[in-house]
């Protein structure tokens, strides 16, 4: 079985939030993320490496949270969170494939801007 290169440099990530799951009670959003990558391989070539995540959304507060108190918080400003619609998750909403897919949207859009 072949070694997979040694990864120099991230040059571009990109997040895909494709669908989403309940784990328990609990939704789960699949995050697939392709990074385009310099190797010890290749500096002129670019290798893609491709993996699948699922987060919830909470996890998502968690990204954002330390996104905007790191060394990158100045770029962050800029981009807002997604909207927590405070009013449909306090009424139970928030468990609903509708809202769910709203959700999943909104977080497609954000960490488009981040990725962007």
């Amino acid at each position: 079985m072949d070694q997979p290169p040694r990864v120099e440099m991230i040059l571009r990530l990109d997040i895909i939030v494709n669908s989403f799951r309940f784990i328990g009670k609990t939704p789960e959003f699949q995050l697939g993320c392709i990074a385009h990558c310099a190797t010890a391989r290749s500096a002129s070539e670019l290798d893609q490496i491709e993996w699948v995540v699922y987060k919830s959304f909470e996890e998502c507060q968690v990204f954002d949270t330390r996104m905007r108190s790191g060394a990158l918080s100045s770029c962050m400003a800029a981009i807002p969170f997604v909207p927590l619609y405070k009013t449909k998750t306090f009424f139970g909403q928030s468990m609903k494939p509708s809202f769910l897919a709203t959700r999943q949207r909104d977080l497609q859009e954000y960490f488009s801007r981040v990725t962007g």
